[in-house]
């Protein structure tokens, strides 16, 4: 009986190296995408091994999308293979989490975003998310996707946890392209796409001042740097003295109600010391100023101009809200 399970593991462990080897020569380019693999009896003879393990093997190479099987005429490298069309999202919270709520909609329009681009494209994109807690079922699939050099690129959207960044060190050596949506720790030599706080809030109260708003409130992350509020005083002061920043309020997105109640007490006050103007920093904390104003009976473009960061498709759009 022992003989017999070792007899069986050592034909596992060929198959899955004559596995590994050909997948090897593909991603190499020794078999460029829509070669013709050699017959299987040929494959045998050439690893010194069966017909029913190169079957095996070939099964896998399937499975994991690096050849077709095309009946009699053979076996066929993929014209598109995972290695270079195969692309992965990395999220550090699952977008649909309503107990995560902070950045919820910009990963959820993340997630949207990638699957809407594999729809018209040879590239597509799978979604790894959770990625952020030490424990979730993705980071199984993201393990077996690197393992089996299954990524041709990944983009990186937060914080993740040490297993996920460690097969991130792994992809980033096997040679997949990394990009990182903002600044994160251990990622520095990766290409990265950022967001420029200034330039936001710049064009922002630039706007507020050119629908002759005297006074602006900013709604932001409650995680900004303290000298936010400074440079926010020096704009306005550089481009018309006698406007000024009269409040800001820096909030946690995943307890909106604070934004909503701190909001309210401001905009209940007389009209002619309110503010005329709100820049919200990220439209995460939009909803909680929308129902704020509503809540006191304001009408956005009517009694108070308000003006948005929104993320790309966003639903909070000018036509529904009023909102620039």
């Amino acid at each position: 009986m022992a003989k017999r399970e070792s007899s069986t593991k050592r034909r596992g462990e060929r198959h899955g190296a004559i596995t590994r080897a050909l997948r090897g020569r593909m991603i190499a380019g020794t078999i460029s995408p829509g070669d013709r693999l050699a017959s299987r009896r040929a494959l045998a003879a050439r690893y010194r091994t069966t017909v029913t393990t190169i079957q095996k093997a070939l099964s896998q190479l399937q499975r994991q999308g690096f050849v077709r099987s095309n009946g009699w005429r053979g076996t066929f490298a993929s014209e598109h293979p995972p290695h270079r069309y195969h692309y992965g999202l990395l999220l550090p919270e699952p977008p649909t989490q309503e107990q995560q709520w902070y950045h919820s909609r910009y990963f959820t329009l993340l997630a949207t975003e990638a699957s809407r681009g594999s729809s018209f494209s040879p590239r597509w994109f799978s979604i790894y998310s959770g990625l952020g807690s030490a424990d979730c079922h993705d980071l199984r699939r993201l393990e077996a996707d690197v393992h089996q050099h299954r990524l041709a690129g990944l983009i990186v959207a937060g914080v993740l946890n040490r297993q996920a960044n460690q097969l991130l060190q792994q992809a980033i050596r096997q040679g997949s392209g990394v990009a990182s949506l903002g600044v994160i720790a251990g990622l520095e030599t990766v290409h990265r796409v950022l967001l420029d706080q200034d330039d936001l809030r710049d064009a922002a109260l630039r706007r507020l001042l050119a629908m002759r708003v005297h006074r602006v409130s900013l709604v932001v992350f409650s995680r900004l740097e303290q000298e936010y509020e400074a440079r926010s005083r020096a704009l306005l002061e550089r481009l018309k003295r006698e406007q000024h920043v009269n409040w800001i309020g820096a909030f946690d997105p995943r307890y909106p109600h604070w934004a909503t109640s701190w909001l309210r007490r401001v905009m209940s006050q007389s009209p002619r010391v309110r503010p005329q103007g709100l820049f919200v920093q990220d439209d995460n904390l939009l909803m909680p100023v929308l129902d704020a104003l509503c809540a006191e009976g304001l009408e956005v473009g009517r009694d108070v101009q308000v003006v948005s960061h929104a993320n790309f498709g966003s639903d909070l759009s000018p036509a529904t809200t009023g909102v620039a």
